[in-house]
């Protein structure tokens, strides 16, 4: 029912061209499923020199601003250490940073999964 999506798509056409599909929240594709755009970056392991925790907050005051619900793109690589333990350790501190500040700043705000947010949007 409810598809995450990027703002802005490219799907390939072959021969090096591309085409963009432009999506954003509540738009519906023509099975009647609704996107839900991600407006929000949180990966620390893709890059951990990079300030994601103020990057995302400053993602998060932008969409608040604009009166719309945030929705954070953060994959699990970032929290896991089979390979490297540390991996693990580091993202999970990002992330309770994160999550702490969110609170200290929105005291008000509420967490909710996808289909939570889907079901919210339909209704």
């Amino acid at each position: 029912m409810y598809l995450t999506r990027c703002k802005i798509q490219r799907y390939p056409l072959g021969n090096g061209k591309y085409t963009k599909q432009f999506n954003w929240l509540g738009k519906r594709n023509n099975l009647g499923q609704i996107y839900l755009t991600r407006n929000a970056g949180f990966e620390p392991s893709s890059s951990p020199h990079h300030d994601w925790v103020n990057n995302c907050l400053a993602e998060i005051n932008n969409a608040f601003r604009w009166k719309k619900p945030v929705i954070i793109s953060s994959h699990r690589v970032n929290y896991i250490g089979f390979i490297d333990p540390a991996n693990a350790f580091r993202g999970l501190k990002e992330l309770d940073k994160l999550l702490s500040e969110i609170i200290k700043q929105w005291p008000m705000v509420e967490f909710m999964g996808s289909d939570e947010l889907g079901l919210l949007i339909n209704s």
